[in-house]
Formats: structure tokens, sequence, C-alpha cells
């Protein structure tokens, strides 16, 4: 039910380090669909520095996402802050995450 508003694209980069020249870099992991909604209420935030920066993403619980990524949605880059499961305890449709993402966020 609420993938019905999902009506943007992501990708989920995350840093992998190569052991054989011990240098680290982004792999794409995963693309999936979302809806990106901003933070209005400074209670809300995770950190009074990213007011205006800071969004709530809601996606699938079953895509591939963790803390410390980056997510790109229309060639804007966000790092994710925190992810929470939200489950739908009666039929399980509306089971997903939602994911904090602060706009700029470098790796």
């Amino acid at each position: 039910m609420i993938d019905t508003f999902y009506n943007s694209t992501y990708t989920v980069s995350r840093m992998t380090t190569s052991t054989s020249t011990g240098t680290d870099s982004a792999v794409t992991t995963f693309t999936g669909t979302c809806v990106v909604r901003p933070i209005s209420e400074k209670a809300q935030l995770i950190d009074e520095a990213n007011i205006g920066k800071e969004f709530k993403m809601s996606c699938y619980a079953t895509d591939n996402i963790s803390v410390g990524d980056k997510i790109t949605i229309d060639s804007v880059g966000y790092g994710v802050q925190a992810v929470t499961k939200y489950e739908d305890l009666e039929t399980g449709d509306d089971t997903h995450y939602e994911v904090r993402i602060v706009r700029g966020t470098k790796r």
C-alpha cells in the first residue's frame, strides 16, 4: 500500500576495500524505488545543523541499505544516517524501511 507512493528511483553505493591494492572505492550494491519527504520539524532532526538537508526516505524492507551508505536520487548524493524497519503487524503489506538521509554528505 505505501509502495503506491514510491515515485523515485535510487542507487545505493557502499565503500569497499580492495585487498590487493589497499584502496577504498564505492561500489553500487542496489537500485530500488522510494518516496522522499523533507523532515520539517526541528525536533525530528538527528542533527540540528542539517536543517533543510535532512530527509526521510521510505522504501521496501527487503532493500539492501545500511548506515554509512551513499544514496543517489536524480543525480543528488545523500548519506544514510539511520535505517528503521516498520512492521505492518496485521497484513505485512506496509512493512517498510524509513531511512534518514542527509543531502551532500561525503563518504
